[in-house]
């Protein structure tokens, strides 16, 4: 998905390039004009001022502006020019027949082919491997998006680059990778009837808009025989609630060097068809599932939607907060208990817990010894055992 859409910023930014002096024409429907500096687009390297984005299916209606455009680029020892840096600042535009304008304070993309820039790159984005550029880097900062319906704004957007080490092997590899989305906020039209209840929900909580936090971080360490991998998840919503989840995880290196050395392989897991595991490939199955779970963390955290949301439940059915809360105590023990009759009360408790007072829900997978995958997913097959075996764990604190 990322790929796509970095491959769709460029090639709408630089697709059917042809240079003429201060005017840039992008392909069919776009062109833009700079009043000082020089694009070189042979080359791709230079500086823009005072840049106007036009629409030339619409009599080159004037559609957008950025303050500055930045490009700075090298050949590689192939003779294929990289990109070093493409920087472009203040964009700002808009479609008044749409009904909406955008402004970004900056984009931001280091270290990628300029392959990108070709026609017929279009049709093979799929198979552009961001890995081979270990400087890629790429960050949007200060997004404003506004419509009739709602304003949605994004504080930062961040892809830094992948730090890599070697194997004991000597073979290369991602040794810590990150992403980060900070502060998305939206903000709905107060005459939008269809998003009164997140409204009415977000007073509630003393906030304006939705705000929300996503962050991602993945560290691999080289163990000899194995790769220990702990990745973490983090989602925040300010004031409502908090998400996170930690994985541990270790993959033999024999797998390891299997997915890397095969790469039809992975394009075959992803396109399999997992409707029937008659026609999953058993090879790949078996390696997968010698992937040994360590630990798993998931914690809920209520930071001030809990109690807005009892408010609203037991006001649309007609209910008190203290009948709503007993029929969700009831509903999670009914649903439990057939699956882990040994275990069902004691998590039902816990949620239950968890919903009359807050505080954080945390489940857990512990095994004593690291799990096969493989092996794991037998003992579901007696969920109770599974727990025990698993150290499966749910605590409301």
């Amino acid at each position: 998905m990322f790929r796509l859409l970095f491959s769709l910023l460029i090639c709408i930014i630089f697709s059917n390039i042809s240079y003429a002096d201060k005017l840039i024409d992008l392909g069919p429907s776009l062109k833009i004009s700079y009043k000082t500096g020089k694009i070189d687009t042979n080359s791709y390297n230079g500086f823009a001022s005072d840049i106007s984005f036009y629409d030339k299916f619409n009599n080159d209606e004037l559609i957008g502006t950025a303050k500055t455009l930045k490009i700075e680029s090298q050949k590689n020892k192939e003779g294929q020019v990289i990109i070093n840096l493409f920087s472009i600042s203040d964009i700002f535009a808009y479609d008044d027949e749409l009904g909406f304008e955008i402004a970004i304070d900056k984009i931001s993309i280091t270290d990628f082919n300029s392959i990108i820039f070709n026609d017929e790159f279009v049709e093979d984005a799929s198979n552009y491997d961001l890995l081979d550029h270990k400087n890629f880097s790429f960050n949007i900062e200060g997004v404003n998006f506004k419509n009739n319906e709602f304003d949605l704004g994004i504080k930062k957007i961040s892809l830094p680059k992948i730090k890599y080490d070697k194997l004991s092997s000597g073979e290369d590899f991602a040794q810590e990778t990150s992403f980060e989305i900070k502060e998305i906020s939206f903000t709905a039209n107060p005459g939008n009837i269809d998003l009164l209840p997140l409204n009415v929900i977000l007073a509630s909580i003393g906030q304006q808009s939705l705000t929300v936090d996503l962050n991602t971080y993945s560290e691999v360490f080289d163990k000899g025989l194995m790769l220990k991998i702990i990745s973490k998840l983090g989602l925040n919503i300010i004031g409502g609630a908090a998400l996170n989840l930690e994985l541990d995880y270790s993959v033999p290196m024999d797998t390891f060097k299997y997915f890397s050395k095969n790469q039809s392989l992975i394009d075959e897991l992803q396109n399999q068809n997992f409707e029937s595991l008659d026609n999953f490939n058993n090879e790949i199955l078996m390696e997968l599932g010698k992937i040994q779970l360590n630990k798993v963390i998931l914690q809920i955290e209520d930071l001030g939607l809990r109690k807005p949301l009892i408010i609203l439940g037991a006001s649309n059915m007609g209910m008190s907060e203290e009948d709503i809360i007993s029929m969700s105590n009831g509903m999670i023990k009914s649903v439990l208990f057939p699956f882990i009759p040994v275990n069902a009360e004691k998590f039902a408790n816990s949620t239950s817990k968890f919903i009359e007072q807050g505080g954080k829900l945390t489940f857990s997978i512990n095994p004593h010894n690291p799990l096969p995958i493989i092996s794991s997913i037998g003992l579901l097959v007696m969920p109770d055992l599974a727990i025990e075996s698993l150290g499966v764990k749910l605590i409301a604190e």
